[in-house]
Protein backbone atom coordinates (compact mmCIF):
# COMPACT_ATOMS: atom_id res chain seq x y z
CA UNK A 1 0.00 0.00 0.00
CA UNK A 2 1.09 3.63 -0.90
CA UNK A 3 2.78 5.07 2.29
CA UNK A 4 0.50 8.65 1.77
CA UNK A 5 -2.47 6.01 1.53
CA UNK A 6 -1.75 4.27 4.22
CA UNK A 7 -0.81 7.26 6.51
CA UNK A 8 -3.94 9.03 5.35
CA UNK A 9 -6.16 5.53 6.22
CA UNK A 10 -4.57 5.71 10.01
CA UNK A 11 -5.24 9.07 10.35
CA UNK A 12 -9.08 8.11 9.09
CA UNK A 13 -8.87 5.55 12.21
CA UNK A 14 -7.79 7.59 14.34
CA UNK A 15 -10.58 10.63 13.86
CA UNK A 16 -13.26 8.23 13.64
CA UNK A 17 -12.01 6.04 16.74
CA UNK A 18 -11.80 9.68 18.83
CA UNK A 19 -15.33 10.33 17.66
CA UNK A 20 -16.49 7.05 18.52
CA UNK A 21 -14.96 7.78 21.92
CA UNK A 22 -16.45 11.07 22.16
CA UNK A 23 -20.16 10.05 21.92
CA UNK A 24 -19.57 7.50 24.77
CA UNK A 25 -18.61 10.15 27.12
CA UNK A 26 -20.56 9.93 30.22
CA UNK A 27 -23.17 13.06 30.36
CA UNK A 28 -22.65 15.21 33.01
CA UNK A 29 -25.75 15.88 35.56
CA UNK A 30 -26.05 18.98 38.28
CA UNK A 31 -28.65 16.19 40.24
CA UNK A 32 -29.18 12.72 40.18
CA UNK A 33 -31.10 10.51 42.63
CA UNK A 34 -30.56 6.96 42.74
CA UNK A 35 -32.82 5.06 45.52
CA UNK A 36 -32.51 1.58 43.96
CA UNK A 37 -28.32 0.79 43.35
CA UNK A 38 -26.05 -0.17 45.43
CA UNK A 39 -22.58 -0.07 45.47
CA UNK A 40 -21.87 -2.86 43.20
CA UNK A 41 -22.94 -0.66 39.90
CA UNK A 42 -21.20 2.67 41.44
CA UNK A 43 -18.42 2.31 38.17
CA UNK A 44 -21.53 2.94 36.28
CA UNK A 45 -23.29 5.56 38.19
CA UNK A 46 -23.43 9.18 36.04
CA UNK A 47 -21.38 11.73 36.81
CA UNK A 48 -23.22 14.35 38.58
CA UNK A 49 -22.54 17.50 40.98
CA UNK A 50 -25.17 16.72 43.53
CA UNK A 51 -26.05 12.86 44.11
CA UNK A 52 -28.49 11.42 46.19
CA UNK A 53 -28.18 7.66 47.27
CA UNK A 54 -29.73 5.42 50.01
CA UNK A 55 -26.79 5.26 52.32
CA UNK A 56 -27.57 2.22 53.85
CA UNK A 57 -25.68 0.06 51.32
CA UNK A 58 -22.41 2.12 50.75
CA UNK A 59 -19.37 2.49 52.84
CA UNK A 60 -17.91 5.38 53.68
CA UNK A 61 -14.62 4.41 51.08
CA UNK A 62 -17.55 4.68 48.40
CA UNK A 63 -18.63 8.48 49.18
CA UNK A 64 -14.66 8.91 48.36
CA UNK A 65 -14.94 6.81 45.35
CA UNK A 66 -17.49 9.38 43.97
CA UNK A 67 -16.20 12.44 45.80
CA UNK A 68 -12.57 11.40 43.93
CA UNK A 69 -15.18 10.85 40.54
CA UNK A 70 -16.47 14.64 41.22
CA UNK A 71 -19.13 14.41 42.69
CA UNK A 72 -19.74 17.83 45.33
CA UNK A 73 -22.52 16.84 47.54
CA UNK A 74 -23.80 12.98 48.33
CA UNK A 75 -26.74 13.21 50.34
CA UNK A 76 -28.81 9.82 52.19
CA UNK A 77 -31.99 9.15 51.57
CA UNK A 78 -33.67 9.00 55.11
CA UNK A 79 -37.65 7.74 55.30
CA UNK A 80 -39.08 8.95 58.31
CA UNK A 81 -42.36 8.32 57.30
CA UNK A 82 -43.11 5.18 56.38
CA UNK A 83 -41.88 2.25 57.04
CA UNK A 84 -40.16 -0.58 54.44
CA UNK A 85 -39.95 -4.17 54.60
CA UNK A 86 -36.69 -4.57 53.06
CA UNK A 87 -35.48 -3.04 56.24
CA UNK A 88 -33.77 -4.83 59.14
CA UNK A 89 -35.85 -3.01 61.43
CA UNK A 90 -39.10 -3.58 59.96
CA UNK A 91 -40.27 -6.48 62.90
CA UNK A 92 -39.74 -3.71 65.56
CA UNK A 93 -41.49 -0.85 64.44
CA UNK A 94 -44.39 -3.05 62.46
CA UNK A 95 -46.87 -2.52 64.99
CA UNK A 96 -46.77 1.17 65.41
CA UNK A 97 -47.60 1.75 61.29
CA UNK A 98 -50.65 3.29 60.73
CA UNK A 99 -51.90 2.08 57.53
CA UNK A 100 -51.27 0.70 53.97
CA UNK A 101 -49.43 3.04 51.38
CA UNK A 102 -51.10 3.40 47.95
CA UNK A 103 -49.18 1.64 45.16
CA UNK A 104 -46.08 1.03 47.48
CA UNK A 105 -47.13 -2.55 49.06
CA UNK A 106 -43.92 -2.87 50.38
CA UNK A 107 -44.63 0.13 52.52
CA UNK A 108 -46.82 1.20 55.79
CA UNK A 109 -47.34 4.64 56.67
CA UNK A 110 -45.25 5.03 60.24
CA UNK A 111 -46.38 6.55 63.48
CA UNK A 112 -44.00 9.22 63.62
CA UNK A 113 -45.23 10.71 67.09
CA UNK A 114 -43.94 7.47 68.44
CA UNK A 115 -40.95 8.78 70.59
CA UNK A 116 -38.81 5.14 69.88
CA UNK A 117 -39.30 6.41 65.96
CA UNK A 118 -37.97 9.39 66.33
CA UNK A 119 -35.30 8.60 68.47
CA UNK A 120 -34.42 5.44 66.01
CA UNK A 121 -34.53 8.00 62.75
CA UNK A 122 -32.51 10.36 64.84
CA UNK A 123 -29.43 7.63 65.98
CA UNK A 124 -30.15 6.36 62.14
CA UNK A 125 -29.17 9.54 60.89
CA UNK A 126 -26.43 10.09 62.82
CA UNK A 127 -24.57 7.07 61.72
CA UNK A 128 -25.44 7.72 57.86
CA UNK A 129 -23.20 11.06 58.67
CA UNK A 130 -20.65 9.06 60.48
CA UNK A 131 -19.97 7.80 56.95
CA UNK A 132 -19.42 11.25 55.48
CA UNK A 133 -22.88 11.96 53.79
CA UNK A 134 -23.97 15.81 53.36
CA UNK A 135 -27.04 15.64 54.28
CA UNK A 136 -30.20 13.78 53.72
CA UNK A 137 -33.16 13.20 51.50
CA UNK A 138 -35.77 13.07 53.69
CA UNK A 139 -39.21 11.05 52.83
CA UNK A 140 -42.50 11.29 53.57
CA UNK A 141 -43.55 14.24 55.53
CA UNK A 142 -46.16 13.23 53.05
CA UNK A 143 -47.75 10.83 56.42
CA UNK A 144 -48.91 14.46 57.98
CA UNK A 145 -50.74 14.69 54.49
CA UNK A 146 -52.63 11.23 55.01
CA UNK A 147 -52.45 11.64 59.00
CA UNK A 148 -53.24 15.24 59.62
CA UNK A 149 -53.11 15.13 63.53
CA UNK A 150 -50.87 17.89 66.07
CA UNK A 151 -48.53 14.87 67.03
CA UNK A 152 -47.70 13.62 63.31
CA UNK A 153 -47.09 17.50 62.42
CA UNK A 154 -44.85 17.36 65.85
CA UNK A 155 -43.02 14.30 65.25
CA UNK A 156 -41.60 15.40 62.28
CA UNK A 157 -40.87 18.88 63.21
CA UNK A 158 -38.94 17.09 66.20
CA UNK A 159 -36.83 14.63 64.16
CA UNK A 160 -36.17 17.18 61.52
CA UNK A 161 -35.11 19.70 64.45
CA UNK A 162 -32.57 16.78 66.06
CA UNK A 163 -31.08 16.74 61.99
CA UNK A 164 -29.93 20.05 62.47
CA UNK A 165 -27.41 19.35 65.41
CA UNK A 166 -25.45 17.33 62.65
CA UNK A 167 -25.09 20.80 60.67
CA UNK A 168 -26.13 18.70 57.61
CA UNK A 169 -28.47 20.31 54.36
CA UNK A 170 -31.83 18.25 54.17
CA UNK A 171 -33.84 18.45 51.76
CA UNK A 172 -37.53 17.34 51.38
CA UNK A 173 -38.58 15.10 49.47
CA UNK A 174 -42.20 15.80 48.57
CA UNK A 175 -44.70 16.79 51.64
CA UNK A 176 -46.01 19.72 50.38
CA UNK A 177 -48.71 19.75 52.99
CA UNK A 178 -46.73 20.04 55.60
CA UNK A 179 -44.29 22.06 54.24
CA UNK A 180 -47.22 24.55 53.72
CA UNK A 181 -48.09 24.71 57.24
CA UNK A 182 -44.06 25.03 58.70
CA UNK A 183 -43.55 28.39 55.95
CA UNK A 184 -46.96 29.71 56.40
CA UNK A 185 -46.93 29.20 60.46
CA UNK A 186 -43.49 31.63 60.24
CA UNK A 187 -41.36 28.78 60.40
CA UNK A 188 -42.99 27.54 64.01
CA UNK A 189 -40.46 24.72 64.50
CA UNK A 190 -37.14 27.00 63.79
CA UNK A 191 -34.61 26.22 60.48
CA UNK A 192 -35.93 22.64 60.24
CA UNK A 193 -34.58 22.02 56.71
CA UNK A 194 -32.64 23.36 53.50
CA UNK A 195 -34.21 22.81 50.52
CA UNK A 196 -37.81 20.63 48.89
CA UNK A 197 -37.53 17.74 45.77
CA UNK A 198 -40.87 17.72 44.45
CA UNK A 199 -41.93 15.25 41.86
CA UNK A 200 -44.04 14.83 39.20
CA UNK A 201 -44.29 18.56 38.30
CA UNK A 202 -44.08 18.67 34.67
CA UNK A 203 -44.85 15.17 34.13
CA UNK A 204 -47.26 12.46 36.01
CA UNK A 205 -46.94 8.48 36.19
CA UNK A 206 -49.75 5.95 35.96
CA UNK A 207 -49.18 3.49 38.04
CA UNK A 208 -52.33 1.07 37.03
CA UNK A 209 -50.94 1.24 33.05
CA UNK A 210 -47.44 1.30 34.57
CA UNK A 211 -46.81 4.56 32.04
CA UNK A 212 -45.05 8.04 32.27
CA UNK A 213 -47.13 11.04 31.13
CA UNK A 214 -47.52 14.72 31.43
CA UNK A 215 -49.26 16.41 34.16
CA UNK A 216 -52.65 18.13 34.04
CA UNK A 217 -52.32 21.89 33.68
CA UNK A 218 -54.12 21.95 37.13
CA UNK A 219 -51.70 20.10 38.80
CA UNK A 220 -48.85 21.82 37.47
CA UNK A 221 -50.59 25.29 38.65
CA UNK A 222 -50.55 24.68 41.52
CA UNK A 223 -46.86 22.44 41.87
CA UNK A 224 -45.90 25.77 40.64
CA UNK A 225 -47.80 27.96 43.17
CA UNK A 226 -46.43 25.98 45.50
CA UNK A 227 -42.87 25.80 44.67
CA UNK A 228 -42.64 29.66 44.38
CA UNK A 229 -43.99 29.60 47.54
CA UNK A 230 -40.93 27.51 48.79
CA UNK A 231 -38.19 29.49 47.17
CA UNK A 232 -39.49 32.78 47.50
CA UNK A 233 -38.70 31.58 51.34
CA UNK A 234 -35.43 30.72 50.70
CA UNK A 235 -35.05 27.45 50.35
CA UNK A 236 -33.49 25.65 47.49
CA UNK A 237 -36.24 23.82 44.84
CA UNK A 238 -35.35 20.50 43.03
CA UNK A 239 -37.99 18.87 40.94
CA UNK A 240 -38.07 14.75 39.77
CA UNK A 241 -39.68 13.98 36.91
CA UNK A 242 -40.20 10.67 34.88
CA UNK A 243 -40.12 9.98 31.07
CA UNK A 244 -38.96 8.16 29.01
CA UNK A 245 -39.93 10.11 25.06
CA UNK A 246 -37.00 12.22 24.66
CA UNK A 247 -38.71 15.34 24.02
CA UNK A 248 -41.18 15.17 27.77
CA UNK A 249 -37.54 14.60 29.33
CA UNK A 250 -36.21 17.71 27.17
CA UNK A 251 -39.18 19.39 28.30
CA UNK A 252 -39.48 19.04 31.77
CA UNK A 253 -35.61 20.20 31.84
CA UNK A 254 -36.73 23.44 30.42
CA UNK A 255 -39.41 23.80 32.22
CA UNK A 256 -37.71 23.68 36.13
CA UNK A 257 -34.73 26.15 34.22
CA UNK A 258 -37.44 28.74 33.67
CA UNK A 259 -38.54 28.60 36.77
CA UNK A 260 -35.25 28.50 38.65
CA UNK A 261 -35.31 25.32 39.83
CA UNK A 262 -32.49 21.95 39.56
CA UNK A 263 -34.29 19.09 37.59
CA UNK A 264 -33.45 15.47 37.32
CA UNK A 265 -35.31 13.23 34.52
CA UNK A 266 -35.46 9.58 35.80
CA UNK A 267 -36.69 7.10 33.17
CA UNK A 268 -38.74 4.84 35.55
CA UNK A 269 -40.54 5.28 39.29
CA UNK A 270 -38.52 2.81 40.66
CA UNK A 271 -35.04 4.77 41.09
Amino acid sequence: MDRRLLSGFLILISVLCSLAACSKEKEHFEYVVLLGEDSSEIEEFPEADILVIDGEYFSAEDLTYLREKGVKKIYSYLNIGSLENFRKYYDTFLEDTLGTYDNWPEERWIDVSKKEWQDFMIARAGELEQKGFDGFFVDNTDVYDQYPGEEIYEGICRILMELQYLDKDVIINGGDVFVTRYIESGEECGHIFDGVNQEEVYTSYDFEKNKCGISTKEVRAYMKDYLELVSENGYEVYTLEYATDAGVKRAAKEYAAENGWICYVADRIEL
